[in-house]
């Protein structure tokens, strides 16, 4: 193969996001990738996109999708290990398959099962698209030097393994296919670029709050706080006939809506796409919930500027240091004194670009908040929301708390229970 550079993780929803924030990427399925847009997510993968969305966005960065034989060279590397990491089989500390975890994860969760040229999620976390027409006997019969695959073809070769394979599939040689027109909740892609210096830095960014770039800390770390809320079970619909009903309930400290719930203990209760929803069932109807949460005061730091940039009046600005490239993304323009990017003005686009690492939260950017809130002193949960009382419910004018004794008499909406009397008002 000829020299190339690709992308050492998978494009993540933020990456994929300033493509579309550009008008050059059409986003996402919103069925298969609900968590696009939400702050929580935007290190993961980029998922529900088909081949034209993951060759869009390869060009927008100048680049374009890899072919199988860059891709299976990049995985294995010069030797042909089995796997990325080497010889030895998959494990849950290697990669993320065999439901190890059930979910896609950050790009870079996986150090000790990078590839030999240091590229992570070769196997596991989601699949990959890459530019060939697939045929199965290719190559067997194609050429030996750089191969681009068949001229013409029904379905694209796609690449690696998802987070829901089991080992068998976690093999880099082994190939799938698909319509070009198709798109599932764990496939993404990666890029291979020509002249990765082609873009000049942006010339401002967001500075950072707390944790920064690349392990660096700032002067402080973000106050973590919680407070509470109580929520009518009748006001969520938790017993809307035979249908389930959904309610998006949000935190905020100081105005600043950026908590989640982190955990939840409540039978009949399941945690919705963003986080920040759950879902409760007919069956799961009982008395009021009570929700506690977790929320991240980012205004209680200091921000900082990430490495090349310097803080002007509350915003970074790039110091001129490291510059290369001329080229900018659509939406800016090249500034040749300042030798960087700048946005061009009524282009209506906004690129709210982000030191790797952190992500624009509260007007400034926040490390992984997943670890912020992960140090939470009280996680979420739910307090009720509980199962269906047996038919008939309690007797007399007094009733126990749930768990104990004979338990409340079931209420079909919009009645509640009332515990004086036991009985549906």
């Amino acid at each position: 193969l000829t020299d190339y550079w690709i992308y050492s993780s998978e494009v993540t929803n933020r990456q994929y996001a300033l493509c579309v924030n550009a008008g050059k990427c059409l986003p996402p399925n919103p069925e298969q990738n609900p968590a696009f847009g939400n702050y929580r997510f935007v290190n993961v993968p980029v998922v529900g996109v088909n081949y034209q969305q993951s060759a869009d966005y390869c060009a927008f960065v100048n680049g374009r999708l890899p072919t199988e034989a860059e891709w299976e060279k990049a995985a294995r590397g010069p030797e042909g290990n089995l796997f990325p990491w080497g010889d030895a089989g998959p494990a849950c500390d290697l990669l993320n398959f065999n439901f190890c975890n059930g979910k896609t994860l950050d790009i870079q969760s996986y150090p000790g099962g990078v590839s030999y040229y240091g590229l992570f999620d070769m196997s596991g976390n989601v699949r990959e698209w890459v530019a060939d027409w697939y045929n199965p006997k290719y190559y067997t019969d194609g050429p030996t030097e750089d191969p681009l695959g068949p001229q013409i073809g029904e379905k694209r070769s796609v690449r690696s393994s998802s987070y829901a394979d089991s080992a068998d599939f976690t093999f880099p040689a082994h190939r799938f296919s698909l319509k070009p027109i198709e798109s599932l909740a764990d496939l993404g892609f990666r890029c291979v670029v020509d002249d990765p210096t082609y873009f000049a830095p942006f010339c401002e960014q967001l500075a950072f709050i707390g944790s920064g770039p690349n392990g660096a800390e700032s002067d402080c770390t973000p106050l973590v706080s919680c407070n509470s809320v109580g929520v009518d079970v009748s006001e969520i619909d938790c017993n809307v006939g035979d249908k389930e009903a959904i309610t998006i309930v949000n935190f905020s400290v100081q105005g600043i809506p950026n908590s989640v719930i982190t955990d939840m203990d409540a039978p009949g209760c399941d945690a919705g796409p963003g986080a920040l929803q759950f879902t409760c069932k007919e069956s799961s109807a009982g008395s009021p919930a009570k929700i506690t949460g977790a929320c991240v005061d980012t205004n209680k730091c200091d921000p900082v500027c990430g490495p090349n940039y310097m803080m002007d009046n509350g915003s970074c600005k790039w110091d001129g240091s490291g510059s290369v490239g001329i080229a900018c993304l659509p939406g800016q323009t090249y500034d040749p004194v300042n030798q960087c990017c700048a946005a061009i003005p009524g282009s209506g686009v906004n690129y709210n670009v982000c030191p790797d690492g952190t992500s624009p939260i509260g007007g400034g950017c926040v490390a992984d908040p997943a670890k912020v809130v992960d140090s939470a002193s009280k996680p979420i949960t739910f307090d009720s929301c509980l199962p269906p009382p047996p038919d008939g419910g309690c007797e007399g004018p007094n009733c126990p708390p749930p768990g104990g004794g004979c338990v409340p008499k079931y209420c079909t909406y919009p009645q509640t229970f009332d515990t004086k009397s036991c009985s549906c008002k």
